[in-house]
């Protein structure tokens, strides 16, 4: 079934709702409570738990099975289109295995009128220190899918999907899989089906755990760990490092925990004999 496109469905609102997947997937308006939330249906042969939500794009969710049956859903009007198989066996490269599963990202080219879902598969090297990426691209116009370019950055996270920002997809990546932290974000525009480059804000190094997110119809960072701290940064225009803008910086703290309880039912906490510092025993603990 052909998809509508999104000039004829787009209708302004400012209506926010959260798309939220666990066994079922669910859509839930913020501006009510979440007794309010209400169960899509998945239209799949396969059951609602053996989907996961990838991305949503104007009023449409892409969503993946443990089969890898790729479907897109209008959570309004309840269209859908399942994708065809890729068909094409991606080949086997010598000295190197396979990633468990191939990631995905899924946005709108505004420029051609046309929905487009990226698949990539990466090969990694025995000994970790090179990869190698074979990169597809669905077009809903076209139904069919193409080979193009591989991301030539190695994607940390294959379960997580490309985070969507004015029509260009984003992953965090790095130059090879024995890198443990991220060092950069690498982008792939839609329209013009070309990969980039974001530097992460400065500091962010060694500790930090790292997840992408949009806040406010802009790209954010989110860092925490242990003596680390939470901060989010939110990129305001642009994709220069000067552009990153440090809206929340939460510093960690140790906690405090009570030890044991008194006979009379009242609480003692434990006591750091290096410190003494108000009776609490500081332990370490991530947020």
């Amino acid at each position: 079934k052909a998809i509508m496109s999104a000039s004829d469905q787009s209708i302004p609102t400012t209506t926010l709702s959260l798309i939220i997947h666990d066994d079922a997937i669910n859509s839930l308006s913020l501006d009510h409570s979440l007794a309010h939330a209400t169960e899509l249906e998945y239209p799949s042969e396969q059951p609602n738990d053996g989907a996961q939500l990838v991305v949503s794009c104007n009023n449409w969710i892409c969503t993946v099975s443990i089969e890898d049956e790729i479907v897109l859903y209008n959570k309004t009007t309840n269209e859908c289109h399942v994708v065809p198989d890729t068909s094409d066996e991606l080949p086997h490269l010598m000295n190197y295995e396979k990633q468990s599963s191939p990631f995905y990202g899924f946005g709108y080219d505004s420029i051609n009128d046309d929905y487009k879902v990226l698949r990539v598969q990466q090969f990694v090297s025995k000994d970790c220190n090179s990869f190698k990426s074979e990169a597809t691209l669905y077009s809903v116009q076209r139904n069919s899918w193409r080979k193009t370019k591989g991301i030539p950055y190695y994607i940390h996270n294959p379960q997580e999907p490309g985070v969507l920002v004015g029509g260009t997809l984003h992953w965090l990546a790095s130059a090879k899989p024995s890198c443990n932290v991220p060092c950069l974000i690498r982008t792939f525009d839609v329209a013009a089906e070309k990969y980039g480059v974001v530097p992460l804000p400065e500091g962010i190094g060694h500790g930090h755990r790292l997840t992408l997110s949009v806040l406010g119809g802009s790209l954010c960072v989110i860092s925490y760990g242990y003596k680390v701290g939470f901060h989010i940064w939110v990129m305001e225009a642009g994709t220069v490092e000067e552009s990153w803008t440090k809206l929340l910086s939460q510093p960690w703290r140790p906690l405090a925990y009570p030890e044991s309880t008194k006979e009379d039912g009242k609480k003692r906490h434990a006591e750091d004999e290096s410190s003494k510092e108000g009776g609490f025993k500081k332990i370490s603990r991530a947020y």
